[in-house]
């Protein structure tokens, strides 16, 4: 005779709390979505803009997206731990609420 385990109720509440992180997580993740898409599709256009800008020149271009990209890169390697360390002071939800306004300004 095979003994049964017992089976463990979840309270409402430990249930309502998973809901939330659930529905929390997809926010994030069609979030991400929408901004990877929003980059995707800016991104392409530059080198060609640059390029008119560049009259042609094919150095001169990659050059300049060189530097765009360098630029990038430090303003990243600057704010990332002075954003971190107000985060950990203030908390992350005004930072992950200002994010997406900042970043799409940036790639306007």
């Amino acid at each position: 005779m095979a003994t049964e385990k017992p089976v463990e109720k979840v309270s409402g509440e430990e249930d309502a709390e998973a809901k939330q992180k659930n529905r929390i997580a997809k926010n994030i993740a069609m979030a991400s979505g929408f901004m990877m898409m929003a980059q995707t599709m800016c991104v392409p256009t530059r080198a060609p803009m640059i390029l008119a800008i560049k009259k042609g020149d094919a150095a001169a271009t990659a050059r300049t997206m060189g530097l765009m990209s360098m630029c990038a890169a430090l303003v990243e390697l600057v704010l990332n731990p002075v954003l971190g360390k107000l985060s950990d002071e203030y908390g992350r939800r005004p930072f992950m609420m200002l994010a997406p306004a900042v970043n799409a300004f940036l790639h306007l």
